[in-house]
């Protein structure tokens, strides 16, 4: 008899969940945010520019140390960019690069991995190692900023 009892309590009760549809607005606008050039100038950019400039300093770094092929170094140091990516492209959402240009230093693969006349000298690699706790903290730190804004 207790059993039916309880039974009834429980199931004559409602449940009221409100602030749904404000929720699906907040949703939508920090879909819309994120998807959109904001986050791409304001936080994936400076991430990217911050990658090309340690993988320059280590190539500066390297160049001083062996004093090789002098104007291959010079031309990779000139060939290290950050940019927008296309976005006709990378339809997953907002995207940058950063990376060595192949066709203005063909030699960065030759540097990095070494040829079977030349020992390798890596730049790229120890440079991207070096730097990705930074760009996963600026990421983190710059979309959680978006995030606030979106949300108050």
């Amino acid at each position: 008899m207790p059993r039916r009892s309880l039974r009834r309590g429980l199931t004559k009760r409602d449940i009221r969940v409100s602030g749904i549809e404000e929720l699906q607005q907040q949703l939508n606008n920090l879909a819309r945010e994120i998807s959109g050039k904001q986050v791409i100038d304001e936080v994936l950019l400076p991430a990217a520019i911050t990658a090309r400039d340690e993988i320059k300093s280590t190539a500066r770094e390297i160049f001083q140390t062996t004093r090789t092929h002098p104007a291959g170094w010079f031309k990779i140091i000139e060939a290290t960019l950050a940019a927008r990516g296309d976005p006709s492209r990378y339809r997953r959402g907002p995207s940058v690069l950063f990376g060595i240009n192949a066709k203005k230093a063909p030699q960065a693969f030759w540097q990095e991995f070494g040829t079977s006349r030349m020992p390798p000298n890596p730049f790229y690699r120890p440079a991207k190692a070096a730097v990705r706790p930074t760009l996963a903290h600026m990421i983190a730190t710059g979309l959680q900023r978006v995030i606030d804004k979106v949300v108050k």
